[in-house]
């Protein structure tokens, strides 16, 4: 068996060697590891066989898949495993094509094919009973099963064998009772014999339990599989939206996956330009269906290619142009290739389309079109289209009819449909350019779909060619601009308002207005001030004919201030507005006035505009627009800290392959990693957070919104690892960037106070502060409270928890609740018991005798309320504590006899309280043998920290004798 192999062009798709992302699997005799992405099941299984063999017992593995799904590198990966595992083990691979034919033909080639004697022997013995058995033998014959038992017995008599075939010419499903035989019969022998077919059917085989036999149909890789391969064939980071999209139009074939990826332009993986509408044949898929497709009718054919080529395939006009039935074209599976789904004909196999488009030869696809055209009225749109794609000269009259079309399909969200139509148009026109306004509703089209690049190539065509018409389409440039540079183009906006405000102040004033609104989206404050100061100065000469900046302002200046949009007029007037799809900064409007009444507090507000946006949203359902608000309702329930309601969202969003990726440089990004963390899906929140570190990475510029975003989901991760140094770096540096969740803000203000940092009111004091004063509602009176533990004094604590305890139950979101009760149950650990005993008489309320038992009560009631939240890991990590403190609490008093008197004495002068460098001067010692003491008394007492000791109730009698 050679050292090293390459695995099939075809299937080499299913490796990647990480991390670098590389395709070729790795040489094993370096001793090099490699990973099969999807295949772990069918992994563990043939580790099984392996084992099998290993211990003298013989199995048969049957894996079954179309082309391209990775079945010869699983093949070989079971070679591989033999070879490592089973001793002086001997392979033999039978080539398919020495099964296709007569099986005496076989023979006759085994024996003269100059291989080892045994095997001619094996060939001489063959020869009589096959010629017996004549022509009526065939390759699943009980006959020839018996006859293979016996030669895999003469063959293992000396070492164990290995024999493999790659796709089985075999299609019938009685293949399989004979196949069960030769399990059967070599169950006790050391022989393992690995097939794949790329023709058996399935069968009730495929769920055999543990045994000689094991029938899998290998299945298409998962999304997430599939993410990582399309990254892999990239050979960079691509948006999870356009790998998964890729995935879903490629079956999730590694093989299809591999070469269509390769295929695609380095700007369609990277989300910049659209896929196109059909998507490269692999050829893997052209060849599955290359006989099948020449063996069709011309109807059948002409079906199909129409189903193909159609701009809306409808099921009536595809079978009146073709005259035949949809279910009436049969696979090479014996079952229909096309169904209707959502009233569109689609293809069972996504790959078929792709792969019949590729099989045609472009006279064929260009009377397809023709032919499925004239079914279609004469004023439609999919007339019209067919006809220019078919070679139809456009005249002047057809591209304003199309103009026309596009922009009622932008006003219905049909965003993919209208970047083709411009693409089609530009590319039947040639050197000509199309209509400015066709460009205008391109380019705001591309916007929509997270296209940025292309959305501002189409719009800076049209400010070339229609200047005149710059003050309605710089407000969609500069929107196209900001998320494609992760930043408002300060340098443009002041050349352009330079133009506009002594002409049009109106406009001007209105784009001085957007460009403060998505200056505080990008995390740009004095630009946004700014702005907002221009718009008024232009809004306050009084020279305005057009109302809409007055109608504007309320929003940008309580985004710009931080503030709730209140006050009359209502601020939120837009959100009853329908709008067309051009209106893109409208839109935009209502998202940012969302987001405004998320981040001031306003969360029962916010609960009804959310509900009123996804109405509106859904005649418009562009894809940037969906995304923006399922960010802003994520962005919602982690404030509310409702994490069933967030993780419901975005598996919607990903399921839709949403462009999250793109809103303010991919920050909502964090949003996603933080949902899957609190609801304990560690590998998903894995790899969001590879997506927002590449986005970060990628940014062209700094960012304090996506820095903020990547550092508070860092943060979140460390301290649920319960890295708490690692967590106050991250989320403090995330405080400091941007504005984070009230639920961040008080962890932080927990963790800086555990670390000894917020002395004298300090750095979490400030931070907390400053959230505090940007926040004037109710909603968010956590953080005041937040603000009031981390400023009580020792000597006054016991009442201040007390006092936080009754104001926050049931008035704020539970989990802000239960992070207050951890962060109060902390500070009541931190006491001595004299200190815990006084405070607590004084309270006058009803509480536990000892400080520990009132600890735990707070954290059973944090713990109650994590799990009311579904903060699945935030609860785990309560409980954590709960039983650390439940270990202290039954130590018994044999823990404190083993210390010394010296030890005892440091032991109980650091529960009271007493710092390092007292207890050296009470002791009359250095402070590093105070420090080497404290160290053999951690070892002693089994614990590890200062604040441990503190709570052993052990140490508190005054009359414990030493050893």
């Amino acid at each position: 068996m050679p050292a090293a192999w390459r695995p099939n062009e075809t299937e080499a798709g299913a490796l990647i060697q990480p991390p670098q992302y590389d395709l070729q699997m790795a040489d094993h005799s370096a001793g090099a590891t490699q990973r099969i992405l999807g295949r772990s099941q069918e992994l563990d299984r043939i580790d099984e066989m392996v084992q099998r063999l290993a211990t003298g017992r013989g199995s048969v593995i049957v894996l079954i898949g179309p082309p391209g799904t990775g079945l010869t590198t699983l093949l070989h990966e079971t070679i591989v495993r033999a070879g490592e595992s089973v001793p002086d083990v001997r392979a033999v691979h039978v080539p398919s094509g020495l099964l296709a034919g007569d099986p005496r033909a076989a023979v006759t080639a085994i024996a003269s094919g100059g291989v080892a004697d045994m095997y001619r022997q094996f060939a001489d013995a063959a020869e009589p009973p096959l010629a017996d058995a004549g022509a009526a033998l065939a390759l699943d014959d009980p006959r020839l099963i018996r006859l293979g038992v016996d030669a895999l017995r003469a063959l293992s008599e000396e070492r164990p064998l290995l024999v493999s075939v790659d796709d089985l010419p075999v299609t019938d499903e009685a293949f399989f009772r004979p196949l069960t035989s030769l399990a059967a019969g070599i169950a006790d022998l050391p022989v393992m014999v690995v097939a794949t077919s790329h023709l058996l059917p399935r069968s009730s085989f495929e769920e055999s339990p543990v045994g000689p036999l094991w029938v899998r149909p290998v299945p298409p890789l998962g999304v997430a599989e599939s993410v990582e391969l399309v990254r892999a064939a990239a050979g960079r980071w691509v948006p999870r939206a356009v790998a998964a999209t890729i995935r879903d139009r490629t079956g999730g074939i590694p093989g299809d996956l591999h070469a269509v990826c390769l295929a695609l332009e380095p700007e369609q993986l990277a989300g910049a330009e659209p896929l196109p509408d059909v998507l490269p044949a692999s050829p893997v898929a052209a060849e599955t269906y290359r006989q099948w497709w020449h063996s069709r009718g011309p109807k059948e054919r002409l079906l199909v290619l129409a189903a193909a080529v159609a701009i809306s395939p409808d099921r009536d006009v595809l079978e009146e142009c073709a005259d035949v039935a949809l279910a009436d074209v049969i696979g090479p599976d014996g079952r229909s290739v096309l169904r209707e789904e959502h009233g569109r004909v689609t293809a069972h196999d996504p790959q078929l389309l792709s792969a019949v488009h590729a099989l045609s030869s472009p006279r064929e696809v260009r009377a397809a079109q023709t032919t499925l055209a004239a079914c279609y009225p004469h004023a439609s749109l999919d007339r019209h289209w067919l006809e220019l794609r078919s070679g139809t000269q456009p005249t002047s009259e057809l591209l304003d009819t199309l103009v026309e079309h596009a922009g009622a399909l932008l006003d219905r969200g049909d965003t993919a449909l209208v970047q083709s139509l411009v693409s089609d148009v530009a590319r039947r026109l040639g050197r000509t350019t199309p209509p400015a306004e066709l460009l205008l509703l391109g380019g705001v089209a591309a916007l929509y779909c997270g296209h940025s690049s292309r959305a501002v190539s189409l719009l800076t065509g049209v400010v070339g060619d229609a200047p005149a018409t710059l003050f309605r389409t710089f407000p969609l440039l500069l929107v196209a601009l900001t998320y494609q540079d992760n930043g408002v183009p300060h340098h443009l906006v002041a050349s352009w308002l330079a133009r506009l405000a002594e002409e049009q102040p109106g406009a001007a004033a209105s784009i001085s207005a957007l460009a403060s609104r998505l200056c505080v989206q990008y995390g740009d404050e004095e630009g946004s001030r700014r702005y907002l100061e221009r718009a008024e100065s232009l809004v306050s000469s009084g020279a305005l004919a057009d109302p809409g900046p007055v109608t504007e302002l309320p929003v940008t200046r309580a985004l710009a201030g931080h503030r709730s949009p209140g006050g009359p007029p209502d601020p939120v007037a837009v959100l009853g507005v329908r709008r067309p799809g051009l209106d893109i900064v409208g839109w935009l409007l209502e998202l940012q006035g969302l987001a405004q009444l998320i981040d001031s507090g306003e969360w029962g507000h916010a609960r009804a505009v959310v509900s009123d946006l996804r109405t509106k949203v859904r005649r418009c359902p562009a894809p940037l627009l969906r995304a923006e608000l399922t960010l802003l309702s994520v962005r919602l329930h982690l404030w509310t800290g409702e994490y069933r309601l967030a993780e419901q969202v975005v598996a919607s969003a990903v399921e839709q392959r949403l462009p999250l990726h793109v809103p303010q440089g991919g920050a909502g990004v964090s949003l996603l990693a933080q949902t899957a963390m609190l609801r304990g899906r560690e590998t998903e929140a894995k790899d969001w957070l590879i997506d927002l570190d590449e986005l970060a990475q990628d940014a062209q510029r700094h960012s304090p919104v996506l820095a903020a975003a990547l550092h508070e989901a860092l943060g979140l991760r460390a301290l649920l690892d319960d890295r708490s140094a690692e967590a106050v770096e991250h989320l403090t540096r995330a405080a400091r960037e941007w504005r984070v969740l009230p639920s961040t803000l008080i962890d932080l203000a927990h963790l800086l106070w555990q670390a000894g940092r917020c002395e004298e009111h300090g750095e979490a004091v400030a931070l907390l502060r400053a959230h505090v004063d940007g926040s004037d509602t109710a909603d968010v009176s956590s953080l005041p409270a937040a603000l009031e533990l981390l400023r009580a004094r020792t000597e006054a604590l016991v009442s201040v928890v007390v006092s936080v305890a009754r104001a926050t139950r049931d008035s704020v979101p539970p989990a802000h609740e239960a992070h207050l009760l951890e962060f109060a149950a902390d500070r009541v650990g931190a006491l001595t018991a004299e200190q815990y005993a006084a405070q607590a008489r004084e309270a006058g309320a009803d509480l536990p005798e000892q400080a520990e038992a009132y600890r735990l009560l707070l954290l059973e009631r944090a713990r109650y309320l994590h799990e009311k939240s579904a903060a699945v890991a935030r609860m785990r990590r309560t409980e954590r504590e709960i039983a650390r403190l439940h270990a202290l609490a039954t130590r018994s008093d044999a823990d404190i006899s083993t210390l010394t008197a010296e030890e005892l004495t440091i032991a109980r002068l650091v529960q009271r309280g007493a710092t390092n460098r007292e207890i050296a001067g009470a002791l009359y010692v250095s402070v590093r043998t105070v420090e080497l003491r404290l160290t053999g008394i951690y070892r002693k007492m089994e614990i590890s920290t200062r604040k441990e000791l503190r709570r052993l109730a052990s140490l508190a009698p005054a009359d414990r004798t030493a050893r």
